[in-house]
């Protein structure tokens, strides 16, 4: 079962986020805040420590370009789903899985051909949760996610920040299980005037620098007004 990860975030998500928030991300929530500050600390040490990246905030994540240096490898298409658009790649992403955890929360899966979450080998997924921008920050809520995730999950999480800023974080992931391997992608949480998304794309391949390059850029797209394919 490639994907029984999606399943966890969505107990850890019900959990902790949704129903406007419940008393166990509450109690979190008081104590993530110097856990924030030390993660963002820890950013800006990385930044500090590559020489090759100039000072000032994370650079965003670049279309990536062919051997010529010209045209974007990007030919995807956009995707609706919960009031926002998001790019995919060019395969033939379609919805898989939906479901309702209550008023709060909703979350979608698409896999290329539809095939089942559980056995395909890539996934995209957005989580929504409605309302939540008005009590906790995307830091907070990135935090929420990542701590469940270690306690409910039964295999080893690798979590890394790669750019943040008040209303927007993209993080690396890899899973591990034992006996079923690993599954490596990427999760953008950010907010809207609606709520708080998370967005994410999920890999059972190992994924190349361009490929990696290429996700982090689309993802970074979701809930762009000026999409471009």
């Amino acid at each position: 079962m490639p994907f029984r990860w999606l399943a966890v975030m969505i107990a850890v998500s019900a959990l902790t986020l949704s129903s406007g928030c419940s008393l166990v991300a509450k109690e979190w929530m008081d104590l993530s805040q110097k856990q924030i500050a030390e993660q963002q600390q820890e950013v800006k040490k990385e930044k500090q420590a590559d020489e090759e990246e100039p000072a000032g905030e994370e650079p965003e994540p670049q279309a990536p370009i062919n051997v010529e240096g010209t045209d974007p490898l990007i030919e995807g298409k956009e995707l609706e789903v919960s009031k926002i658009t998001i790019l995919a790649d060019d395969q033939d992403w379609k919805k898989a899985d939906y479901g309702t955890v209550d008023s709060n929360h909703e979350y979608t899966a698409f896999t290329p051909d539809g095939e089942s979450p559980d056995q395909a080998e890539e996934l995209l997924g957005v989580h929504y949760f409605a309302g939540l921008q008005e009590q906790a920050t995307v830091a907070q809520t990135t935090m929420l996610m990542r701590k469940g995730m270690e306690e409910e999950s039964e295999g080893t999480l690798e979590w890394k920040v790669i750019s943040q800023d008040r209303e927007d974080q993209l993080v690396g992931l890899k899973m591990t299980e034992q006996d079923e391997g690993e599954m490596e992608g990427f999760a953008r949480f950010f907010a809207t005037d609606d709520g708080i998304y998370m967005v994410m794309y999920l890999s059972a391949y190992t994924m190349s620098d361009s490929e990696k390059e290429q996700w982090m850029y689309l993802l970074k797209q979701a809930n762009n007004t000026d999409l471009t394919l």
